[in-house]
């Protein structure tokens, strides 16, 4: 076929298919050598495969599927095909993607494997679902490969009433380490191992609206992988990325920040500086303690020395999961002008924001928050200095007045700087903003009560744009939220 490929908003190419294009399909006996190499893999990788799925009949490729156990390193079964990759699928040549994968999903430990191997079984559709996957692109003469998203259909059914699982994406394996994710037969021929993970509608139409990459970002901050979870939440909200002043769309303007890590350090440095100096202390006293004169000395330096190692950790666990979440944030979330309106006690920054969402009447605030950011950025950004920030929202409670179910509880403001304070990156932001935009922030300030605190503030951009009469008295600012 000529012309350009059918696309989806977010950029992903769109393969449909009528009709198998050979028929009647080859039949495979398999290949022994692949099922017995793969089976070494899983064994060395995952642990002992408890029982192995065979097919009778095997049109294309033959489908096994090994199946390991649940064990305390791994409290769930793990599923893994063989025969998917015994032929090459037909990749494109523009594209480095690997043409000789298999598949790997996980199940809860208490699934029903008498009901798995049976078809027409209700438990049986994670694993037909897998067998499917496996043999579609030889059947279809195409590809499948990172990112790709299988449907149970255009509309978004789930695969069983029990479930609202409705498509299988495929991604890295969350669930296994790097040195399964490939298995070299020989010099020329190396297979590639993708976990296969179950998604709702809700991801899937997010995916088609914004790329797998973001989606993908969605689900490993939440925490998902291929360990099948047959009814959930979609990974959507945790990270609230709602419209911005000036657009109407999930995330109209994202920032598309790259964080820089030794950026994040300096700004996180409450976590970052005690977890390097409680590594240091504890690998300090462990050593002395192992060369102690005495064995009570070396005893409690030992001791102290592994409390400080494990503090450590444990902070530094925390820290991980802070850092990440703020790239994610400076990704992802909305791209608003911001002030600074005082830099002697802390860097206070200003920024108007729309809390309305879904449609409701605008309700426009200025949001005013101190902001942590690097030393050296910091020095340049006295007041009034014009700033890029980063804002995420947060939902109103259930059960909150009908009013404010309308409205965003809360609004987030970052520094760009904070995240990456790369005058290149910084100036790139800035071009993205219009004149209107900083404006329109001034004309708001002059309704903010001085002198200028931290706080949000309710604004009226109609009568700030009017000549006469003062404005309507504005309501008094909202409470901050209590710092956690």
């Amino acid at each position: 076929m000529g012309g350009e490929p059918e696309r989806t908003p977010g950029g992903s190419e769109v393969f449909r298919h009528k009709e198998m294009p050979v028929w009647p399909p080859p039949i495979s006996t398999g290949d022994p050598a692949l099922i017995e190499a793969i089976q070494q893999h899983i064994e060395k990788h995952l642990g002992p495969t408890e029982q192995v799925i065979h097919e009778v009949v095997s049109p294309f490729v033959h489908i096994d599927v090994h199946v390991v156990r649940p064990a305390p390193s791994r409290p769930y079964s793990t599923l893994v095909t063989s025969g998917m990759s015994e032929r090459p699928m037909k990749t494109p040549p523009d594209k480095p993607a690997p043409s000789r994968v298999e598949l790997v999903m996980c199940l809860p430990a208490d699934w029903n494997f008498e009901e798995l191997t049976k078809s027409n079984a209700p438990g049986a559709w994670p694993l037909n679902v897998l067998k499917m996957t496996a043999r579609l692109p030889h059947a279809l003469e195409t590809w499948l490969g990172e990112g790709h998203t299988i449907p149970n259909d255009e509309s978004g059914t789930p695969y069983h009433p029990d479930t609202n699982m409705c498509c299988a994406l495929l991604a890295q394996s969350a669930t296994t380490e790097e040195p399964f994710h490939k298995l070299r037969l020989d010099d020329h021929t190396e297979v590639h191992f993708l976990g296969l993970w179950f998604i709702t509608k809700e991801e899937m139409d997010y995916k088609l609206k914004h790329g797998s990459e973001a989606l993908m970002e969605r689900l490993v901050f939440n925490n998902q992988s291929e360990l099948l979870v047959r009814n959930r939440s979609p990974s959507l909200t945790s990270i609230v990325i709602p419209e911005d002043l000036f657009g109407d769309s999930f995330a109209s303007r994202p920032a598309g920040i790259n964080a820089r890590w030794n950026d994040l350090f300096s700004c996180w440095n409450i976590l970052t500086y005690p977890t390097l100096a409680l590594f240091v202390l504890g690998t300090a006293l462990t050593t002395a303690g192992a060369f102690a004169p005495s064995v009570k000395v070396s005893q409690f330096l030992v001791g102290f020395g592994i409390l400080a190692l494990v503090a450590s950790i444990g902070i530094g666990l925390v820290a991980w999961r802070v850092l990440k979440h703020t790239r994610i944030i400076f990704k992802h979330g909305a791209l608003v002008p911001g002030l600074v309106v005082d830099d002697k006690q802390g860097l206070l920054v200003a920024t108007l924001v729309n809390m309305s969402h879904s449609g409701s009447q605008p309700w426009y605030v200025v949001k005013v928050q101190i902001q942590g950011i690097p030393p050296n950025p910091a020095q340049l950004l006295a007041t009034g200095a014009q700033v890029p920030t980063v804002c995420t929202f947060q939902r109103a409670k259930p059960g909150s007045a009908p009013e404010e179910m309308g409205r965003w509880a809360e609004v987030d403001v970052r520094v760009a700087h904070s995240a990456n304070s790369d005058p290149k990156v910084i100036d790139a932001l800035m071009k993205r903003f219009k004149t209107d935009e900083w404006d329109e922030l001034r004309r708001a300030l002059d309704q903010v009560p001085k002198p200028i605190q931290p706080g949000t503030y309710p604004v009226n951009l109609t009568a700030s744009k009017q000549s006469g009469p003062p404005p309507l008295p504005i309501p008094p600012p909202l409470p901050e939220p209590p710092k956690r």
